[in-house]
């Protein structure tokens, strides 16, 4: 094989593997005693962050609560959600982004409820699908609004809807590890069949500061917004 045949395997072997000739930078530098010295510079690119994010998974739990009723405390109970994110805006100026919300939350229970439920999909107790939109602005503020529903795929209840509005305040730039992270929630139930811990066209607000404190470093903290079983009113 000759010298000019070597060289061509290795060039196409190389950008076979990625290493293209602009991967990389090529200097020319000379040393004390005259002899051309090749540096070569790995040039990372820069990954543009995709506008759709999320997160899936399931909880395992022995009871369900939900705002503050217990529905289910017997058997096991499986909650598997899928919540996904589109930016749809990002800026520097009073808006800063915007961001359109999904999420989908079930809970399957091993113990049928109530009993005698003849239903094919009896043990899928619970259905929920919440679409938003969240807008924060002046860099710390950051409002919600979005839209519950509530079913029974089992018909083990009556379908529940209402209307969320949240308003959040970042105050880590002031307190830092010691932040509040206070905000105000405004639910409505909207009219359906049944309704979801209030009362038919019932009315919720509420305000609550969150303390959290990070003790050892590199500790990341993502408050849970399902855990053991229970469903919170409030996006974490």
């Amino acid at each position: 094989m000759t010298k000019h045949s070597i060289a061509g395997f290795c060039a196409l072997t190389l950008a076979a593997f990625g290493f293209a000739a602009n991967g990389f930078a090529v200097n020319s530098l000379t040393t004390d005693d005259g002899k051309d010295v090749k540096e070569t510079k790995d040039i990372k690119a820069q990954v543009k962050e995709s506008c759709i994010t999320g997160d899936l998974g399931v909880t395992m739990a022995n009871e369900y609560i939900s705002r503050g009723l217990v529905q289910v405390d017997q058997g096991v109970v499986a909650e598997p959600y899928l919540d996904l994110y589109f930016k749809l805006y990002e800026g520097t100026g009073f808006i800063n982004k915007v961001v359109f919300n999904l999420g989908l939350w079930s809970s399957i229970h091993s113990h049928v409820e109530p009993p005698g439920n003849v239903s094919s999909v009896r043990n899928w107790y619970e259905f929920d699908y919440t679409p938003g939109v969240a807008v924060t602005f002046a860099k710390n503020f950051t409002f919600t609004a979005s839209y519950f529903e509530f079913d029974s795929p089992a018909n083990s209840f009556d379908t529940a809807r209402s209307l969320n509005f949240n308003l959040a305040y970042d105050d880590t730039d002031l307190l830092g590890k010691f932040a509040l992270h206070p905000h105000f929630t405004y639910l409505r139930e909207i009219t359906a069949p049944g309704f979801a811990g209030l009362a038919p066209n019932g009315q919720l607000l509420r305000n609550r500061p969150r303390p959290e404190l990070h003790l050892r470093p590199g500790d990341l903290h993502r408050p849970a917004h399902r855990r053991s079983g229970q469903r919170t009113l409030l996006p974490g």
